[in-house]
């Protein structure tokens, strides 16, 4: 693929960036559709994977605007969240409430955006939430014996379930163990931010 034999430094762990958004969109969904399902009396599983779809659609177009605005600027910075948000929020929100929506959203989701990564930048909360954890005796401490022991096991669970068995992607995805997974890899993805720009909005 074309991102995939970029030269430019910016786009490096492009994938990696696009899957934990997505998965995380998924987890947030499904998450979000279960508890609205109890609230407003409606199908467990099918609000629930609805949710957990728009979400993942929502927040994959995003990504995708966001690593193409990375990979033409070939730098990492807000205004590929600002770009991303105005084209996403224009063509989603167009398509659905029609083109005279199409400038508002893009000015809303923009701006929605570029706070948003500014405010990651600077309040770092996967790092609090680790620390948190860590503190809290709820987790081992990265860089640790023990920490990377685990990690190991749960990524060669991750492997034999979701690739090497017959089980379909939205299977892996859907479940609630695979939603604590998904949470802890996230946690590993932390430790690369500062070299490959991770993170929900970097």
């Amino acid at each position: 693929m074309p991102l995939g034999r970029s030269n430019c430094a910016a786009m490096e762990g492009w994938q990696s960036r696009l899957q934990a958004k997505i998965l995380t969109a998924g987890v947030v969904g499904a998450f979000t559709g279960a508890v609205l399902s109890v609230l407003q009396q409606k199908r467990f599983f099918k609000h629930s994977l609805g949710t957990a779809a728009s979400c993942m659609v929502c927040v994959g177009g995003f990504a995708a605007c966001q690593e193409t605005s990375r990979l033409l600027r070939c730098e990492d910075s807000a205004a590929n969240s600002v770009v991303a948000g105005a084209a996403t929020g224009a063509l989603l929100l167009g398509l659905q409430r029609g083109r005279s929506a199409s400038l508002p959203a893009a000015i809303v989701c923009s701006g929605a955006a570029g706070i948003g990564h500014l405010l990651y930048d600077t309040l770092q909360p996967v790092q609090m939430f680790q620390n948190w954890l860590v503190d809290n005796d709820l987790m081992d401490s990265p860089g640790s014996v023990k920490f990377s022991t685990h990690m190991d096991a749960l990524l060669h669970v991750h492997r034999y379930t979701c690739h090497q068995t017959i089980l379909p992607v939205q299977a892996c995805g859907s479940n609630l163990w695979f939603g604590g997974l998904s949470v802890i890899l996230s946690l590993r993805l932390q430790s690369h931010q500062k070299t490959h720009g991770d993170g929900l909005l970097a």
